[in-house]
């Protein structure tokens, strides 16, 4: 990621090596390398930092989302377990400052869920939209975060009422396709697939 942003910041295009393009690449966490990359110096470590800052910043507030969900349909201590867990976990720590896009997605899957959490307590039009914008920047974060999402909209539609089930998930369907559609574009039209 690093490379490949400081070679579109240079000009040389979506590459590693700075001469062959490529797409192998999870676009949000790119988007946020190139506003890092283009706030620094190329010649200091200091975008480097200041990126492995900002994925260990998003994995950790992804416990304090876990913690407000299980708080509101459990109980504090619940909560304080639910959230410490991955707060303390070594995994997602270690996995959030790897430079890659794992501490982006989490917050993002986490966030994705609370609001599926929350269409199906408050049944409602913005809702869907909000939902379905947070399925689609979850899926430019990370595109395999597709195997969470598919069973959380599932869930979502089984709990949702009948009488508006339809409606909100065909809304929150064309937000998350209309927030990923220029990503399909993109590749289409650059990389054939």
């Amino acid at each position: 990621y690093f490379l490949t942003a400081q070679n579109i910041l240079d000009g040389n295009g979506p590459s590693v090596d700075g001469h062959n393009d490529s797409n192998g690449w999870h676009p949000l966490w790119l988007a946020v390398n190139l506003l890092v990359f283009s706030l620094f110096d190329e010649a200091t470590d200091t975008p480097v930092h200041v990126s492995l800052l900002v994925g260990a910043a998003a994995d950790s507030l992804s416990a304090v989302v876990l913690f407000l969900v299980i708080s509101k349909f459990l109980n504090t201590r619940a909560a304080m377990a639910g959230g410490g867990f991955h707060a303390l976990n070594s995994m997602p720590i270690m996995q959030s400052v790897n430079g890659l896009e794992t501490g982006l997605a989490a917050l993002l899957i986490a966030l994705s869920w609370a609001l599926s959490v929350a269409l199906v307590s408050r049944p409602r039009f913005t809702m869907a939209a909000l939902w379905g914008g947070m399925f689609g920047l979850c899926f430019l974060s990370r595109t395999d975060t597709a195997l969470i999402l598919l069973p959380l909209g599932v869930f979502v539609l089984l709990h949702l009422p009948s009488e508006r089930r339809w409606a909100l998930v065909i809304l929150g369907g064309l937000i998350a396709f209309l927030v990923t559609a220029p990503w399909f574009v993109i590749n289409t039209l650059e990389f054939g697939s």
